[in-house]
């Protein structure tokens, strides 16, 4: 979409695509191996089973999305994911400076950023540099981008509904920036729905 709303429609989007669903899943395999090998100790098995293969799965995701950046011809991204990849595992480490589940805290939100919101940023960037779009265009890409992605990663570590909504709510202002198009139109849709999703949740649990 990021692509297509400032005109770009070739398949270079595609593999451009397929690269952040590589990375996305790799981030998630890896994200729920446990810190303890023990965890998945049997008597017949070697104590490292239980992490070995989701760790060889996560790298070959990574590998192929690299492969991919070659193979269409736009290695220039290779160093902008490689950073998101960091990003990523950087999250992953300071997540361990959590206490509890706290969503207000600035910890709790530096881990979403980087765990999550950073790949949805690279994702609206990314596309929108491949269609041309200019240096202020791509500012407000990557500004959609992370308050989708702030939302998305607080609804997927189930934080209440009021913490999520905020960052939709500053989502749906910045898209007033995007160009109006059919694309534009599908984004506001689903920032829509995940308001009323998440709204929805809350007064459930009220």
């Amino acid at each position: 979409l990021s692509s297509r709303i400032y005109g770009y429609t070739g398949e270079k989007a595609l593999y451009l695509a397929c690269v952040f669903q590589f990375t996305h899943m790799a981030s998630m395999v890896h994200r729920f191996i446990p810190e303890k090998d023990t965890d998945y100790i049997r008597e017949d098995s070697d104590p490292r089973d239980g992490s070995q293969f989701p760790i060889l799965v996560g790298d070959y995701l990574y590998g192929k999305g690299f492969s991919f950046l070659y193979n269409a011809g736009i290695s220039y991204f290779m160093g902008p994911i490689a950073e998101i990849v960091c990003k990523i595992h950087e999250g992953g480490i300071l997540k361990n400076r959590i206490k509890g589940n706290n969503p207000a805290s600035e910890v709790y939100r530096e881990v979403v950023r980087k765990e999550t919101a950073e790949l949805f940023a690279g994702c609206a960037v990314m596309g929108a540099r491949l269609a041309g779009a200019s240096a202020g265009q791509q500012e407000n890409m990557r500004r959609l981008g992370i308050s989708i992605g702030m939302a998305s990663g607080m609804m997927e570590r189930g934080a209440t509904a009021k913490f999520a909504v905020v960052y939709l709510e500053e989502a749906m202002a910045v898209l007033q920036d995007i160009p109006n198009s059919e694309e534009r139109y599908i984004l506001e849709q689903i920032i829509r729905n995940l308001i009323s999703h998440n709204i929805f949740k809350q007064r459930m649990v009220i």
